[in-house]
């Protein structure tokens, strides 16, 4: 058992040192781990197994801070996003309110046309009527 357990921990020293050498954290917390459950099967190697636990730990705290920050950052992407999004709605809106502000003064100058056109037509007729009347009289 102990040739097998040594046969174990050769290999996962070497694997070890190709995860450090890629910087493959998640290959490194692995083969820690083992390593450390390897070497405490023999007592004489408890401060070695100790060791491989602190890096073990280490190596998790690294990829628990990496993934955090790949959180904050996607979080972050969405709420920049979220709020282009909403600046560029309120421009929509407020593009929209002065199109419609446009339309509506339109419409108020040709109705404000349209009524002193009447008028001046209302007026020619009553005036043309009294010169009638009066060319009559």
């Amino acid at each position: 058992m102990q040739k097998r357990l040594g046969k174990a921990e050769e290999w996962f020293h070497k694997g070890l040192e190709s995860a450090r050498y890629f910087q493959d954290l998640k290959t490194q917390q692995f083969t820690l781990k083992y390593l450390g459950l390897i070497t405490r099967e023999n007592r004489q190697l408890s401060i070695l197994a100790l060791n491989y636990s602190d890096q073990y730990h280490a190596v998790k705290d690294s990829l628990v801070n990496l993934q955090s920050l790949e959180t904050i950052n996607e979080l972050n992407i969405e709420y920049e996003s979220e709020k282009k999004e909403k600046e560029n709605l309120e421009l929509q809106n407020d593009l929209i309110q002065s199109e419609l502000k446009a339309t509506q003064q339109t419409v108020l100058i040709n109705q404000i046309l349209a009524f002193a056109g009447i008028g001046l037509l209302f007026g020619w007729v009553v005036l043309s009527g009294f010169a009638t009347a009066s060319a009559f009289e």
